[in-house]
């Protein structure tokens, strides 16, 4: 029986695709878009600080170099070198330099810096600067020596919209003692701003910058006596004391300041006894007056008050003496010591003898108390109290304050001392 020709299964009907309509071409596109700009958006948020090209960012402080020892390298930005192009002016940076595009970038949280174009990072427009410190900034000495090169390198006309502090390389310095505040006001006419930079998130470059990392060191004499001199002119006009100083002399007077320190820390262990003395001296010779002052709770311009009436400062080596610049030129400077100072302080406790130079006052010598114990270790000469030699004393007070009075006799001192300040 012959078999019947096997039929193939039907198969479905089945309707050809179309080809992919252009609807779902832009779909896909524009997913694809989305993926893209979310990605980065992403990035764009984890490198808003980021400089472009992802420079090199350097240590603020290098570890590698002692602070302060090496004569051509600092610890503070020590990749790059230092320029000295302005004469007499100490080695200092300038930002941007040999590349307009380049400027000095700084990323506070991971206390580094570095030179690049400004993409992406925050922008501090103006004139900034720069200071880093080994000490502090409310020492009156040590924040005068750290800040006032800029006042030398600009005048008191060239103003900057910041300050940015740095202490042994680290940032997040805001705010500096009420003195130094006081001398910067005068000299700026009244503007002085501080940025710690730690407010921005992330890297912060700024527009225009001078860098000083060495303070006063290098700076010639002649241009520190413009400097104090120009400090002295502007402290006195923006507190209201210059000419006579709001009082007219008398004929042959010398004023002596008796200046003391609160507490038991470098201070005198008989202050009436040092007054006494010096008092009985000054009431021997016709004209001479002396008045005990404390600066501890003085305003800065209370204190510029008492120096620019004054003709003599005698004191305790400390900051307290740092006022002596608003004295009258040619004015006299008696400083005394502890027990110690001579073996353990170094070259640092001659600092008052040069910065009267510096200031155009007179150093008078110094006398140094030679009782008590000796220090049972390296540190403890610094904080102790003064004695009182009262022959030594009273035959020092006698001989200085003749010979102010015969300098300003012949000086015909009393007048209108400032006749504008060197800057204006």
């Amino acid at each position: 029986m012959d078999e019947k020709p096997q039929m193939e299964p039907q198969r479905p009907n089945r309707r050809p695709k179309p080809p992919p309509s252009t609807v779902h071409f832009y779909v896909i596109a524009f997913l694809t878009i989305i993926a893209l700009q979310s990605l980065a958006f992403h990035q764009s948020q984890t490198q808003t600080h980021l400089p472009q090209n992802y420079p090199h960012f350097h240590p603020l402080k290098d570890p590698t170099i002692p602070p302060y020892t090496h004569p051509n390298k600092t610890w503070f930005m020590s990749t790059l070198t230092a320029t000295t192009a302005i004469p007499g002016m100490p080695e200092h940076l300038v930002f941007p330099s040999s590349k307009p595009t380049h400027h000095l970038c700084i990323d506070p949280h991971r206390k580094s810096y570095t030179i690049s174009t400004t993409t992406n990072a925050t922008v501090l427009t103006g004139l900034t600067f720069v200071a880093d410190t080994y000490y502090d900034y409310n020492n009156p000495w040590h924040a005068l020596n750290a800040l006032s090169p800029f006042l030398a390198w600009g005048g008191c006309k060239l103003r900057p919209k910041r300050f940015v502090l740095f202490k042994r390389g680290d940032v997040g310095v805001e705010g500096v003692g009420g003195w130094v505040e006081g001398v910067m006001r005068a000299a700026l006419g009244g503007g002085f701003r501080i940025d710690g930079l730690m407010g921005y998130g992330g890297v912060v470059c700024l527009e225009r910058a001078v860098v000083m990392r060495r303070g006063l060191g290098g700076m010639s004499s002649g241009r520190r006596y413009g400097l104090f001199g120009m400090l002295r002119c502007k402290g006195w006009e923006y507190c209201g004391v210059g000419g006579d100083g709001g009082r007219r002399e008398r004929e042959g007077e010398v004023r002596i300041a008796l200046v003391g320190r609160e507490g038991m820390r470098r201070s005198f262990r008989n202050e009436s006894g040092v007054r006494l003395v010096m008092e009985r001296e000054c009431g021997r010779i016709v004209g001479c007056s002396l008045k005990l002052i404390h600066f501890d709770n003085m305003s800065f311009c209370d204190q510029v008050r008492e120096m620019r009436n004054s003709d003599i400062l005698a004191s305790i080596h400390g900051a307290q003496m740092t006022n002596m610049m608003f004295m009258p030129p040619g004015s006299g400077v008696m400083e005394m010591y502890p027990k110690g100072w001579l073996e353990g302080a170094g070259i640092g406790q001659y600092t008052y003898q040069w910065f009267a130079n510096w200031s155009q006052m007179s150093y008078e010598g110094s006398w140094r108390d030679t009782e008590g114990p000796d220090c049972d270790h390296s540190q403890c000469f610094k904080d102790r109290q003064v004695g009182l030699n009262e022959t030594f004393l009273a035959e020092w007070t006698r001989r200085v304050v003749r010979r102010h009075g015969c300098r300003k006799a012949q000086a015909s001192a009393g007048g209108d001392v400032t006749k504008g300040c060197s800057c204006d």
